[in-house]
């Protein structure tokens, strides 16, 4: 199964890196799918020739003690369990497609009836049960795992049905684009494995791409975790059921990064598999060829997609084959300080060049960055009730509760290495594994100093609310790559429970079924007496009132002010439709372009519209906004759901030429016609 598992896996990564290369250098059209699968193929096949070499003696091995395994007492039991598991899992993708809405919602569990999570905990305990039991066939347990982190992975994808955020329809509209045109111009050099992927996977199976897209990180992630994770875990232990628990409680910490599709997050998932799959002990060479391969091939696929994840993913691969490679202890010291040195620098040097580049965002008033530290702080619920101050309870200290985790599981690999250290004839499950703890600290503290400079750098041409995403992807990069001493820790923790007698394993597994289930509800935006995650999902409305203005409007010279998930809207719709362009502002002259609708990332439309429901209402500043540009009509659409939509309204109907209510009033679009006439 292993062999099977890591050979979909490099195949996946191979048609990533090769699509990606050829997109870059060519175009995406069924000429480049074909280069793709052959240049994929002949890769494959010549790295399976090189897993074929004669077994070495020395090849990397590793031996386990004998743990006794557990068996069903019966089959009508074991039946029983599978039967329960599966139609209970059935019920709760039942609830959930019942309750997707096209309605405008914060969170999921707006929609979501509470007895959804009474059936969650109950698939929750079956599991558990089946995984102590430990007699099902490996194969038929994954298959259970898989639905368990299917359902966990794809809650937003099922309740929203037009989409969430802004991101993705952006990412959308390219890879129509992509597909329409066979590129997009000017070519980045990031996006592309994500991009290649969704538009050559269309191609081949004409699924629509709107749906390859919001699947593709939320079931890649379900089909290729859930055994990652058990191989890793099994790396700290010989007991199936330990490390089957372990792959399962991993939930317990917020996983929102895989329940929604975007090049960072496809990235993400490379490089956590990077992480996981070098943890796996291989027990023979070609396994042993494929996993490297496979290291690197990964690696590459993240660099093509994003390079916050992509460079650290590239760099870690680095230090893993110059420890196999080079045999000098000198070399490899020096190589070691280089590496470290180029993981600490290499994001905050790109995120500078980037900015002192960009002739939009390397302004001068770019230059200073207004810094601001958080340190993780103890936080004690108690202004709701028992249920809801227990959730909030974990989740807001869930960051303290991951760097105990850390630091635990640091502390049990430096005994473990001095126990090796002290007894090198001693070969034991923890021999080989010891030996690879540096290369992750290696990444991780360097990646934590890459945080903090990260965090010096401006990113003031961003909205404010958005000016610290760069610097905290990077400190979620650093976490990653301490995710073995937290495995390590969540090991050690579970063979303890194992060890207390039955009453005490029940409450404690009881415990870890309520942290799964706070995890699920943290993993998603939410919307309740604690938190108000704020960002409305996109809904029919916004689509019926953006189909409407383009009819109005027909062809003609027009903006729309209006929030983001109108925006959204129009890229789902008509996708990059109309640009204006006007003088640039910025680093002498030229000319930038502005976007018919607002993009939310510190563009002047955007700007305008925060005045229009912030300040004022009124046509003077809907008029400056067309002079901008030099449109002839301005559309300014303001829903129901936005603060002081009442005042607002009163003060959009004076001077408005037309108003027009959409979806019995959901939404009501402004029409203000521009006087000044702009030469053709």
């Amino acid at each position: 199964m292993t062999q099977t598992y890591l050979s979909l896996l490099l195949i996946i990564s191979l048609v990533t890196v090769f699509s990606g290369a050829v997109y870059r250098f060519y175009r995406l059209d069924y000429f480049a799918v074909c280069l793709t699968f052959i240049f994929t193929a002949i890769t494959f096949i010549l790295l399976k020739k090189l897993g074929k070499v004669k077994e070495s003696p020395n090849a990397e091995r590793v031996t386990h003690d004998h743990v006794p395994q557990y068996q069903m007492p019966n089959a009508k039991y074991q039946i029983f369990l599978l039967t329960s598991y599966f139609l209970l899992l059935t019920f709760n993708f039942f609830i959930l497609f019942q309750s997707s809405t096209s309605n405008s919602v914060i969170s999921p569990w707006q929609a979501v009836p509470w007895y959804f999570w009474l059936t969650f905990f109950a698939i929750t305990i079956l599991l558990i049960a089946i995984a102590l039991k430990n007699s099902l066939p490996q194969f038929v347990y994954f298959l259970l795992l898989t639905s368990y982190f299917l359902l966990a992975f794809n809650v937003a994808v099922i309740i929203f049905k037009i989409g969430f955020g802004f991101d993705p329809f952006i990412h959308q509209a390219t890879e129509k684009l992509i597909d329409a045109a066979g590129a997009v111009y000017p070519k980045p050099w990031y996006y592309l494995g994500q991009y290649a992927l969704i538009v050559i996977f269309h191609k081949l199976t004409f699924i629509p791409i709107v749906w390859l897209d919001k699947l593709l990180v939320p079931v890649l992630a379900t089909l290729t975790l859930p055994y990652a994770l058990y191989q890793a875990t099994k790396s700290f232990t010989a007991d199936e059921r330990i490390a089957k628990l372990t792959a399962l409680f991993a939930l317990i910490f917020p996983f929102a990064a895989f329940t929604l599709t975007t090049p960072q997050n496809l990235a993400n998932l490379f490089l956590l598999l990077i992480i996981l799959l070098f943890l796996i002990q291989p027990q023979q060479n070609k396994l042993l060829v494929t996993r490297y391969s496979l290291l690197v091939t990964l690696s590459f696929a993240a660099l093509a997609t994003h390079p916050i994840a992509g460079i650290p993913a590239v760099l870690f691969v680095a230090f893993i084959l110059g420890q196999k490679i080079i045999k000098n202890k000198k070399i490899l010291t020096s190589y070691f300080l280089l590496l470290t040195s180029a993981s600490a620098l290499s994001l905050p040097l790109a995120f500078y060049l980037n900015n002192q580049n960009n002739p939009i965002i390397g302004a001068a008033s770019d230059t200073v960055a207004k810094i601001s530290w958080h340190l993780p702080q103890l936080f004690f619920s108690g202004t709701e009730n028992f249920l809801l101050n227990f959730i909030y309870l974990y989740g807001f200290n869930v960051g303290i509760i991951i760097i105990t985790f850390i630091i635990v599981g640091i502390i049990i690999a430096i005994k473990q290495t001095k126990k090796i250290t002290r007894y090198p004839l001693l070969v034991t499950r923890y021999s080989l594994l010891v030996t690879r703890y540096p290369q992750y600290l290696l990444m991780s503290f360097p990646l934590f100093i890459s945080y903090f400079l990260t965090k010096t750098i401006s990113f003031s041409y961003l909205i404010d609310y958005e000016r610290s995403n760069f610097a905290d992807r990077v400190l979620i990069i650093a976490a990653y790559f301490t995710l073995p001493f937290i495995l390590l820790t969540l090991v050690k923790l579970i063979e303890k429970i194992l060890r207390q007698e039955r009453t005490i394993q029940y409450l404690f597994f009881c415990f870890f079924v309520v942290l799964l289930s706070c995890s699920l509800y943290f993993s998603y935006p939410r919307y309740d007496d604690y938190f108000n995650s704020r960002s409305f999902s996109t809904s029919q409305a916004d689509v019926d009132a953006v189909n409407w203005i383009n009819q109005d409007a027909g062809d003609g010279n027009f903006i729309v002010l209006a929030n983001q998930q109108v925006s959204a809207a129009a890229l789902r719709e008509f996708g990059f439709k109309k640009y204006y362009q006007i003088p640039s502002p910025y680093q002498g002259e030229g000319k930038g372009e502005v976007f018919y609708y607002p993009i939310p990332t510190g563009e002047k439309l955007y700007q305008y519209y925060l005045d229009m429901v912030d300040k004022n209402a009124d046509k003077k500043t809907a008029l400056e906004a067309a002079d901008l540009v030099g449109a002839d009509t301005v559309y300014f659409v303001i829903n129901n759901y936005w603060f002081g939509f009442e005042k607002i309204l009163a003060e959009a109907r004076i001077g408005a030429d037309a108003v027009q209510s959409i979806d019995e009033g959901k939404i009501f679009v402004f029409k203000y016609a521009n006087p000044v006439k702009y030469p053709k």
